[in-house]
């Protein structure tokens, strides 16, 4: 493990003053709200053994700004270019993560040890053990943390497989399952509490409204002479089945993520990402679609939102964070295009104004904040500082 000692100082320093603006943006919005929290979110593992256990707000913090040095860390190895400070940029100015880490959310620390992962898989690429360690700790934490992540080692299994990545499994496959063995055992020797959590954490059919609105369809079908039709047409099973294809449309519209359409803490007016991004975005994406390997890693990066579609809501924002590093490498390779080509003069055009819109998004953002957002807290949550379950 080289890394410290590779970083030139000039980095560093740059990178620290990334950290400070990230910091001083949270404290600045933290200012604004009164003291919003999610419920805490207790541990996959220590819940299975009756002692319920959730991550200290004070440590999620810290864990928040792990992920902009991981993001970091991620973009050296992933990016040739010299636009290795754009992506954790972006992450310390966008609201997403600072209005999560401010309300306490468990996928601030679900995300740190995904991009954990992910940055020891790259080191396990070229053979560092350092990267076996990052990546198997990360992994089997995973596994332990979230009743969603058992599927993330055999996740990295199948990315060697396909050859999406290359490095020797045998090895990683067999200390992951011997570290599994006691969570396993645990899932079988208590599979009502196991049930109890799978049945917490997925919601997506679990909204009485669901079935309500099926049967004042069905309620007004027969009403008009169609009552044989109506259980045809109007059933739960259809109406369930249009709403999972609406859940899952909305997490490819660029809008779920660059405007305020959905709401952060579901009240805020700021939006995940700025609109500015979706220029480089845009181009980053329609660029990488074009490579194999690229496309690739983008399907399976799709995998990141199952845990949101299996939520109660729509949109369920706090899940999606996990899914947050996609858009922000996608985005930073748009801006390394747009910038390789700025002789071009569209090309150019697109790169000014794209910088353009964000500065002006986030003045605009932080003017907002300021005068409004605790107004909107009020009319949208009143009292209620509870966020509900993650």
């Amino acid at each position: 493990m080289n890394f410290g000692r590779n970083i030139p100082p000039k980095k560093l320093l740059i990178i620290t003053l990334v950290l400070v603006i990230q910091q001083f943006f949270i404290f600045f919005i933290q200012k604004s709200l009164p003291p919003v929290h999610y419920d805490p979110h207790n541990i996959f593992f220590l819940e299975l053994v009756s002692i319920p256990k959730s991550i200290p707000s004070s440590l999620l913090f810290i864990l928040n700004a792990g992920n902009l040095i991981l993001i970091w860390l991620i973009s050296i190895k992933i990016s040739k270019g010299g636009l290795h400070f754009a992506a954790p940029l972006i992450y310390a100015i966008s609201p997403w993560g600072a209005y999560l880490a401010i309300s306490q959310s468990f996928y601030i620390y679900i995300l740190f040890l995904i991009l954990t992962s992910f940055l020891g898989l790259i080191l396990m690429q070229a053979n560092n053990k350092f990267g076996y360690i990052l990546a198997i700790s990360a992994t089997i934490l995973l596994a332990y943390s979230q009743i969603f992540f058992l599927i993330f080692p055999f996740l990295f299994i199948l990315l060697a497989k396909l050859k999406v990545v290359n490095f020797n499994i045998s090895r990683f496959s067999i200390l992951i399952f011997a570290l599994l063995v006691p969570l396993i055992f645990l899932i079988i020797a208590n599979p009502s509490a196991s049930k109890n959590i799978l049945n917490y954490e997925v919601g997506i059919f679990s909204d009485p409204g669901l079935q309500n609105t099926v049967n004042v369809f069905q309620g007004s079908a027969k009403i008009a002479g169609f009552g044989p039709l109506a259980k045809l047409s109007e059933n739960r099973y259809l109406y369930f089945s249009e709403f999972a294809f609406l859940k899952i449309c909305k997490y490819f519209v660029p809008s779920t993520y660059f405007t305020s359409q959905e709401k952060l803490l579901n009240f805020s007016f700021s939006p995940p990402l700025y609109f500015g991004f979706l220029i480089p975005f845009a181009w980053g994406l329609w660029n990488l679609a074009k490579i194999s390997l690229s496309r690739k890693i983008l399907i399976f990066s799709s995998l990141l939102l199952i845990p949101a579609f299996l939520s109660k809501q729509l949109v369920d924002l706090n899940r999606l964070i996990i899914f947050y590093p996609i858009l922000i490498f996608v985005t930073t390779y748009g801006l390394a295009q747009l910038g390789k080509h700025k002789k071009e003069k569209v090309a150019y055009l697109f790169l000014i104004l794209a910088i353009l819109l964000v500065i002006f998004q986030f003045l605009v953002t932080i003017s907002d904040i300021n005068l409004r957002e605790n107004e909107r807290f009020n009319r949208y949550l009143g009292q209620n500082l509870e966020l509900g379950k993650q």
